[in-house]
């Protein structure tokens, strides 16, 4: 039997369906996906696409990329990876995925329980950070007179980057990855709220560049 074969894969699968009635147990079957594939969909099955029309529910794993490690403001993106259920049946559609991150644990088995013994790698959950957690009015009014008080720009690249002000006015540490992180969260959060606006504005060499400025600013 060659996994590209689907009626010889519908047979498998339905064949532990029976499994699975006659034993009144679930079954779950971990499935390799095809090399070179960057999102894991339940598309991305090996062989015959009848595996996954004949399953309930596929959940796919997929790890962290280098983009969501900067906008998390992670150090080691392979700790990380994400489980999502790209198809369900018995449930409504899943909105967002889970994140995990593998984590060393140590067993106590040294002499006499010091430390120096084994470790073994465990699977532990792990929350996406939210940098708009526990912020407060008071938060963007800081924020807003910061703004006001500068011409800032919307490239992180910039020496004017808006991203500078907030930090200052919040107290965040540009050097630290995770704090930069929430920094760029807050811009994205801000912005799509509506609190914070983009617009072309002209430099000090009258180049046309992208400017971020409060919304009361541009009504």
């Amino acid at each position: 039997m060659t996994e590209n074969d689907n009626n010889a894969i519908d047979a498998v699968t339905k064949e532990w369906a029976r499994v699975a009635d006659a034993a009144n147990c679930a079954v779950e079957l971990v499935h390799h996906v095809r090399k070179g594939e960057q999102e894991i969909t339940v598309e991305s099955a090996r062989g015959g696409g009848s595996f996954g029309d004949a399953c309930r529910m596929v959940r796919v794993i997929n790890r962290m990329t280098e983009q969501q490690a900067k906008d998390s403001g992670t150090d080691n993106r392979r700790l990380y990876f994400r489980t999502y259920l790209d198809k369900n049946n018995l449930a409504p559609p899943a909105d967002k995925s889970d994140w995990y991150k593998l984590a060393s644990v140590d067993l106590g088995n040294g002499p006499l329980g010091d430390a120096g013994g084994d470790s073994i790698g465990v699977v532990t959950k792990w929350n996406w950070p939210d940098a708009t957690q526990g912020l407060t009015g008071r938060d963007f009014e800081l924020v807003a007179a910061a703004i006001r008080a500068g011409n800032w720009r919307a490239d992180p690249q910039a020496k004017q980057w808006v991203g500078r002000a907030i930090a200052k006015a919040l107290g965040y540490d540009l050097d630290n990855k995770a704090e930069k992180a929430a920094v760029r969260q807050l811009i994205e959060y801000w912005i799509k709220a509506g609190s914070l606006v983009v617009v072309d504005g002209e430099t000090d060499k009258r180049e046309i560049k992208k400017f971020v400025r409060l919304a009361e600013m541009v009504e």
